[in-house]
């Protein structure tokens, strides 16, 4: 899907764990040039909540895939688009 779309990784995890998880995905092929991690996230009621604006700020051009809704919670209408 790489040919057709950008992929991009924004976790909640730390940067040393979620660089080697994406490391292993992207098995070198430079499909996943861009990865956001906890960093890239705000602190809220003791949760991290990613901010998908600054992977696009056409929000309708993003498909997630997340086991944690409430990570982006902070835009509304999205939660239909988790997995």
């Amino acid at each position: 899907v790489s040919q057709w779309y950008e992929l991009v990784v924004f976790t909640a995890s730390m940067e040393i764990y979620g660089s080697a998880v994406a490391d292993k995905l992207d098995n070198n092929r430079s499909i996943l040039r861009r990865r956001y991690y906890r960093q890239h996230c705000t602190l809220e009621l003791g949760s991290y909540i990613k901010d998908l604006s600054v992977v696009h700020n056409d929000l309708s051009s993003i498909v997630i895939l997340d086991n944690s809704p409430g990570a982006y919670r902070s835009h509304p209408g999205k939660e239909s688009l988790g997995g």
